[in-house]
C-alpha cells in the first residue's frame, strides 16, 4: 500500500492545492457511471510474480509491423514465460510465446489522426504463464503508426537573429505530412485523483468535433511560443509579423459563457470584478488586460453576456 502527497501547482486557470491520499497499488477507482463520484477502494494482493507494466516498440517495415514486447515483472521472475495475442476486432492476428516476445503483424492497418483516415486499434494481450497456467494478464489497445518530427529545409527556410537555421518544423504520420491543429490540455479537474474517463471523453470528443487532430500536454514552460501578445499588450495583429514554423500556443484569455458562469456565481455576482469571479481568476491583472483589448475594438459591453462574447471576438479581430 502506498500513500502519495502530490501538489497541484496551479496556474492562472487553476487553484494551488496539496494533494494526498491513496495511489499506486492501493487504487481509488471512480465509479464507471458518468457524473458519479463514489469511490470503490480495492486492495490487491499477490504471491509470486505479476505483470507490473508492458512496453511495446513498433518497427515499421515493408508490408509488416513487428512488435517488440517487453513485460516488466514485480515479484519472483524464475520459471515464468509470456504469451502474447494480438487481435483486430474479433480476428486473432498473431500469437507468440516465450521469455522474449516479438509479434509480427502482416498487412497492417495503420492508425491515422482525426480527419485523415480510419484509426483502427489492435488489442494486445500479454499473459504471464507458470506451468502453463495463467497467473496474470495485461491488456491494452494500440494504434500502429510511425510519427516523425520533420526538421528538414524547405522553400521557407531561413535564419533567426542568432544565425540559427529556421527549417521546417512539422510532423509526418506514416510518411505523410500532417497539418497540426489543436489546443493546450490542462487538467480536467482541479483534484486529478477524482477524475475518470467520463471527465476526459467529452473534452476529447469536443476537440475532434472542432476538427482538431493534436493535443499539446502543457508542462508550464515555453516552447516555440511568442508571449508578446497578451503579456505585453501587443495587438493581436502582431502574430502576422512573426514567422514561427510551429505555433504551440496562441494565448488570449477569455471568459466562460453566461450559462457556465451562472453555475458557479451566486445571484448578483455575475460581474468579472465581483469577489467570486476574482477568486476564480488566478491572473492578478487579467481583467485589466482583457478590457484594454476590448477598448481598442469595441464600445464598453452592456452586460456579462456581451463581455464574454466580445472578448472571444477580440481574439479573432
Amino acid at each position: 500500500m502506498t500513500d502519495s502527497l502530490h501538489p497541484e501547482k496551479g496556474n492562472d486557470w487553476d487553484v494551488i492545492v496539496m494533494g494526498g491520499g491513496p495511489s499506486g497499488s492501493l487504487a481509488a477507482v471512480a465509479s464507471a457511471a458518468c457524473g458519479a463520484r463514489t469511490l470503490n477502494v480495492r486492495l490487491e494482493g499477490w504471491r509470486g510474480a505479476r505483470i507490473e507494466s508492458v512496453r511495446i516498440m513498433q518497427n515499421h517495415g515493408a508490408g509488416s509491423v513487428p512488435l517488440a514486447i517487453f513485460p516488466e515483472l514485480a515479484g519472483a521472475k524464475e520459471g515464468v514465460v509470456f504469451r502474447s495475442t494480438v487481435s483486430l476486432g474479433a480476428e486473432e492476428v498473431t500469437i507468440c510465446q516465450g521469455t522474449e516476445l516479438t509479434a509480427v503483424i502482416s498487412n497492417p492497418q495503420l492508425w491515422w489522426p482525426s480527419g485523415q483516415e480510419d484509426p483502427p486499434l489492435y488489442e494486445v494481450r500479454v499473459e504471464l504463464l507458470e506451468d502453463q497456467s495463467i497467473i496474470d494478464t495485461w491488456v491494452r489497445r494500440i494504434g500502429l503508426r510511425r510519427i516523425e518530427l520533420d526538421r528538414g529545409p524547405d522553400e521557407f527556410a531561413g535564419e533567426n537573429s542568432k544565425g540559427q537555421p529556421l527549417n521546417r518544423f512539422g510532423f509526418r504520420v506514416n510518411g505523410r505530412s500532417i497539418f497540426a491543429k489543436g489546443a493546450n490540455w490542462i487538467p480536467a479537474h482541479s483534484f486529478v485523483r477524482g477524475s475518470n474517463r467520463c471527465d476526459y471523453a467529452p473534452l476529447l470528443e469536443s476537440a475532434v468535433e472542432a476538427n482538431m487532430n493534436m493535443i499539446r500536454l502543457r508542462g508550464g514552460g515555453i516552447y516555440e511560443h511568442d508571449w508578446n501578445v497578451w503579456h505585453t499588450r501587443f495587438p493581436v495583429e502582431h502574430y502576422e509579423t512573426t514567422h514561427h514554423r510551429f505555433c504551440s500556443e496562441f494565448e488570449m484569455q477569455s471568459y466562460p459563457s453566461k450559462e457556465v458562469a451562472e453555475s458557479f456565481c451566486p445571484a448578483g455576482e455575475l460581474n468579472v470584478f465581483s469577489p467570486t469571479f476574482e477568486n476564480h481568476r488566478k491572473h492578478a491583472g487579467g481583467n485589466h488586460i482583457v478590457f484594454e483589448y476590448l477598448s481598442r475594438l469595441f464600445r464598453f459591453p452592456k452586460n456579462y453576456r456581451a463581455t464574454a462574447y466580445l472578448k472571444k471576438a477580440a481574439a479573432f479581430a
